[in-house]
């Protein structure tokens, strides 16, 4: 686990190593700091090998399954919830469920600046290295690790470092790319190599009256009658001719132009 502190030196050589990029953090700064803390956390489900994604609203919470690489449990993390920050990056599911977290509700929680399990198959360096075998991933992965509660800290400057336009962390499609290269080093096709992954590690406890259900996206209107009356009202159908990722990136897009002009 690092602190912010070091997360935040690791960009800054990244970024002061290269004019461009340092002129555009400069420029693009002020508006990463207000679009970062405005981003919801993402969770989506529904993908039949995963279990029922009935079963959420059922029991009204979310379980923290079993860790989904060794390095993360070699980090001494067993259990998880996984959440992508401000975008729906995992590309398979039928539901996307949005979350606004507050600081005390995310005290055992951690995140990385890409999908850890991206990691396990896909993700690669850029730059060669002596050896990628399995220390050298969970290396990785502490080398990048931080508590949620310093998320906002670290959110702006990273967006800042790898955006123009900061929202366009928000915009790009599954396999877009920053405007600068990931400042950790990683590669791999996709945007998981370089969307915030946020992990919490006990249940996830969802009540339809709560603070921190924002809404549940859903790929089509047959699905609305699969959730409990009670959750309807958050309920949201993907748009036509619109991917259920585009569809929330659309939403999430707007959202923040609500809270951060």
């Amino acid at each position: 686990m690092q602190d912010v502190r070091d997360l935040l030196l690791a960009i800054e050589r990244v970024v002061t190593a290269d004019v461009d990029r340092q002129r555009s953090r400069d420029a693009a700064l002020p508006g990463a700091t207000r679009v970062a803390p405005a981003l919801p956390w993402t969770h989506r489900t529904g993908r039949p090998a995963k279990g029922d994604w009935r079963e959420i609203f059922r029991n009204r919470r979310l379980d923290a399954a079993p860790a989904e690489t060794v390095f993360e449990r070699n980090l001494g993390h067993d259990r998880a919830v996984y959440f992508f920050v401000g975008s729906c990056a995992y590309p398979e599911g039928l539901a996307v469920l949005l979350f606004s977290f507050t600081r005390g509700s995310v005290a055992r929680s951690t995140f990385n600046p890409y999908d850890t399990g991206f990691l396990k198959h896909v993700a690669i360096p850029r730059r060669p290295a002596d050896t990628w075998d399995d220390t050298a991933k969970t290396q990785h992965i502490q080398s990048t690790m931080g508590w949620t509660r310093d998320l906002h800290a670290f959110g702006g400057p990273y967006l800042a470092a790898h955006f123009r336009d900061p929202i366009d962390y928000v915009r790009r499609p599954q396999d877009g790319v920053p405007d600068f290269e990931p400042y950790h080093g990683l590669g791999g096709g996709d945007r998981r190599a370089w969307t915030i992954e946020a992990r919490l590690h006990d249940d996830v406890t969802i009540e339809p009256n709560g603070q921190e259900l924002l809404e549940i996206w859903l790929e089509d209107q047959s699905l609305l009658r699969e959730l409990p009356v009670d959750f309807r009202r958050y309920a949201r159908i993907k748009r036509d001719g619109m991917t259920l990722a585009e569809s929330v990136a659309q939403r999430i897009e707007r959202k923040i132009s609500e809270v951060s002009p």
